[in-house]
């Protein structure tokens, strides 16, 4: 079976485009609609999903979008898994949209007027790295729930949607984590053969073969004050007994 994650920009601005894989041609606003036969869907999108920069383009997403402006950031959270709900149950049939899971994480940045990620430290503002280092912790651990009990399963990310750092952080998250729990891996994304009109499936990258391994090279020490920790994550990182 198949663990479908997709990193999801804006899709407001989505049409429906032709999308075509080996086995079969789908028309939809999503890639979604190509593996709604997957076990399970994980969708992963920014907090900044509800303030499009400009006026929705896609008419399913503008029915969805109609929320009253949440009052607190755990009503925000909610009301995107609302409006992604909305519109993933328009590209899915009901059964595939019940196995729907949304990761939320939070996004960087200025977008329409809303000030996203930013937090004000004594003398300046928190170093942008260390919000991928927040991120990544998120879905690492959020990504881990979903994934711990799959049986055998190939876990599929698409990069379609994008966006911006989404995908590059996502990779390396399941990378280490289908390692972890000895799953397949593959990476796809659908490539314009007709702009605008047709997408085909493509291959990024591919592990078939499980590799009960773990990449400890990517651990920074600097990320723990406790001085223990420190020894024991070095150690490791060095193949230390």
């Amino acid at each position: 079976m198949v663990v479908y994650v997709s990193t999801w920009g804006d899709p407001s601005g989505w049409f429906e485009v032709e999308y075509k894989r080996p086995d079969k041609e789908i028309k939809s606003f999503s890639t979604i609609s190509t593996y709604d036969n997957a076990s399970k869907i994980i969708l992963i999108v920014q907090d900044s999903v509800l303030t499009p920069q400009s006026k929705p383009k896609n008419k399913v997403a503008e029915n969805c979008s109609k929320l009253k402006t949440p009052s607190d950031y755990e009503s925000w959270v909610n009301k995107v898994k609302e409006y992604i709900s909305c519109i993933v149950e328009n590209a899915l049939n009901k059964e595939a949209a019940n196995k729907t899971r949304i990761i939320v994480i939070p996004a960087v940045g200025k977008i329409n007027d809303f000030n996203y990620g930013k937090i004000e430290l004594k003398e300046r503002e928190l170093p942008s790295y260390l919000y991928a280092y927040i991120v990544e912790t998120l879905l690492v651990q959020k990504l881990y729930e979903e994934l711990k009990d799959a049986d055998d399963d190939e876990i599929v990310l698409d990069t379609t949607h994008g966006v911006n750092y989404l995908p590059i952080i996502v990779f390396r998250v399941l990378y280490n984590l289908t390692s972890l729990l000895d799953l397949k891996f593959k990476v796809i994304n659908y490539v314009p053969t007709n702009l605008y009109k047709e997408y085909t499936y493509m291959e990024i990258f591919k592990r078939e073969e499980k590799k009960n391994t773990f990449d400890l090279t990517q651990i920074n020490v600097g990320l723990s004050d406790d001085p223990i920790k420190r020894i024991i994550i070095k150690s490791l990182k060095l193949n230390a007994p």
